[in-house]
Order: C-alpha cells, then structure tokens, then sequence
C-alpha cells in the first residue's frame, strides 16, 4: 500500500529515479514471490529495509547538526581513545608484572588484564574479590590500592572527561557553525531583495510623476513588466 502511494504521489519518472523506490520494490516484489511455492531468503532484505529510517538524518536541522559534529569529533576522538589505549596497556603491563601470581584470573595474561581493567574503567567491578584492599589483619593492601586509584584517577577522572570535552567542544562548534551558516543565507536573501528593489524605484518614481490617469499608469505598467519579462526570459 506505502509502495503505491508513493507511485501515484511522485509519478513514474521522479519515482524510479530515486534508489530508496526501486530498493522497496525489488524488496516487496520477492516478498510477494515468497508468498508462493518458491522459497527465496528475503528475510534479510525486509531487515535492510529497517534502515530507511536513515533519510530522516538529512531532513531534521536539529539531527543534522548531532550528526556535524559527530563527524567533526572522529579525529580528536581517535587520538583521545589511542591516548587512552597506550595508558590502559602500560598498567595491564604493571598489573601482569605485580599482580599476575596473586590474582592469575584478572592479571593473569595481557588479554586477561585488559579486559579486568576495560571493566574497572566502565565502573562495573572494583576488583575486590581477587586484590581487597585490606588484608586479613585489617592492615591495608597498599599496593592494589595504589594501582586502582591512580588507573581511576588518570583513565576515569582525566582521559575519559577529556573525551567527553572534545565531544562537547565539537557540539558548540557544530552549533555555531550552524547559526553562523543561516544568518549568512538570511543576509544574502536580504540583499538580494533590498537589489532588486533599488533597482525598480527609480522607474516607479518616474511612473508616478508623469502619468496623466489610471489607463495610463496601468499601460505603463504593464509595459514596464513586458520588458522586465522579455530580460528574464533572455529574449
């Protein structure tokens, strides 16, 4: 029903030039030729049909604008996060050199740590279990807490913030640009006018000292248009 709506609103031509049309149709075609005995995977092709909702990101000013600056944020975003990967990697090194015997499950290995360390970073898990921070005695397990503060301090409080101010930096710049790009267009839209509008006074002006009654004001006129007209049309 969407798909002959969208025919008979837009006709054939204008119709068949757009992708997104002939991708609905091949989609819908074999859905109706699944229907029958012959048994085609067009599962696949009804999931991509899922993410038309992607034209909706050119239409919305506001979307647009997230998106602006999302593509703007790619690169400092990557130098952040590779920062961020060198300064998780040196305290895996550490971990698996002064932790890998006594927690072997979190430090155990490279990978292992990574991991165990990606998960202190989200704030999903302290590490409690394998290194407490208190002893049995009640004494205090200075190393472990060393290692876990400063990897909370430096990664959590210092590198994920600085990514997030990137983020925030590229939203303002995005916005601004934005702005920036609409009070220009509405400017040149008003020179344009404020041109053409110059530029027709002085022959109002004229045509209305010298005209002796109506007729002849309209006869003028309608002169003054023809020829307007005839420059537009290049004749």
């Amino acid at each position: 029903t969407e798909l002959i709506i969208n025919l008979f609103a837009h006709w054939l031509v204008p119709f068949l030039v757009n992708g997104w049309n002939l991708f609905d149709t091949v989609v819908i075609t074999l859905s109706l030729v699944a229907l029958g005995p012959v048994n085609l995977p067009v599962s696949v092709l009804r999931l991509v049909r899922a993410f038309r909702v992607i034209r909706l990101f050119g239409r919305m000013r506001e979307l647009k604008k997230i998106l602006s600056a999302l593509s703007a944020s790619i690169i400092p975003e990557l130098n952040s996060f590779m920062i961020m990967f060198i300064v998780i990697s040196i305290y895996c090194i550490l971990g698996v050199t002064f932790f890998g015997e006594i927690a072997p499950a979190n430090f155990g290995a490279f990978d292992l740590a990574f991991f165990s360390l990606f998960r202190v970073a989200v704030g999903e898990t302290w590490l409690g279990d394998s290194l407490p921070a208190m002893r049995a005695d009640g004494s205090a397990n200075v190393g472990p807490i060393l290692f876990f503060v400063s990897f909370v301090l430096v990664v959590n409080w210092t590198l994920l913030q600085a990514c997030v101010a990137i983020m925030i930096n590229n939203f303002i710049s995005a916005a601004a640009q934005a702005q920036m790009d609409e009070d220009l267009k509405i400017r040149s839209e008003e020179k344009s006018r404020q041109v053409i509008r110059n530029s027709l006074d002085p022959l109002l002006e004229r045509l209305m000292k010298d005209y002796t009654d109506e007729r002849d004001l309209s006869s003028r006129l309608l002169s003054l248009f023809k020829v307007k007209h005839l420059k537009v049309n290049g004749c």
